[in-house]
């Protein structure tokens, strides 16, 4: 890592946080409203199947992870996010506007794992605490936007139920968002389409 690198951006990192932004947010509409729509419907006869609501949950961060990974600036991390939430609720996204508010507490909470290290680490410890952390501020919020949810976790699992509902959240953004997108990230990097950024000559010198 350069000592003295500049974190401004250039036209190749805002193209990168555009790219990152579409490809995240078609993501996210893909797993909105083509799977967990339907497994909304089933859970209704199959209460069980509620669980892959959180499990698949790490799919609405790697918007976060992707773009602090290749760009590895200050606000990668958020603006990955928030503008991958932008591109899924303009393509019609399930939950409509409310994704602006995911896209902003899960892109904060990203952020602040790669602030911890003050931009400096870029690794599968930093990326997976970047996955983990936005699993706890989101059930805040969506304990108030749907609280019949949470209600009904409570109700059938009881409140250690709940907090094993919570907590995975994190845990599959910690696989997904973390592990997960790192790796496939360093397989696309040896293709040379990241050359131009520290991710593509990182990858390169292990080879």
């Amino acid at each position: 890592m350069q000592k003295n690198k500049s974190y401004k951006y250039t036209s190749l990192d805002i193209s990168a946080l555009a790219g990152v932004a579409v490809i995240s947010g078609v993501i996210f509409l893909i797993a909105s409203n083509y799977v967990y729509f339907p497994l909304q419907g089933l859970a209704t006869l199959y209460p069980i199947i509620s669980v892959t609501w959180p499990a698949m949950y790490g799919l609405w961060f790697i918007g976060a992870t992707a773009a602090a990974y290749i760009i590895r600036k200050p606000g990668a991390a958020f603006f990955g996010e928030f503008l991958g939430g932008l591109v899924e609720m303009v393509l019609g996204s399930f939950f409509g506007i409310s994704v602006l508010i995911w896209g902003v507490l899960q892109g904060l909470s990203s952020e602040a794992a790669f602030a911890i290290w003050k931009y400096k680490r870029y690794d599968y410890v930093s990326m997976s605490l970047a996955g983990f952390l936005p699993g706890l501020p989101i059930n805040i919020a969506g304990w108030f936007l749907y609280p019949d949810l949470y209600i009904a976790v409570i109700n059938y699992a009881g409140y250690a139920g709940l907090a094993a509902f919570i907590l995975l959240h994190s845990i599959s953004g910690l696989i997904i968002a973390g592990i997960l997108t790192k790796y496939f990230i360093d397989k696309i990097a040896l293709t040379g389409i990241f050359d131009l950024f520290e991710i593509g000559k990182e990858v390169k010198k292990k080879i």
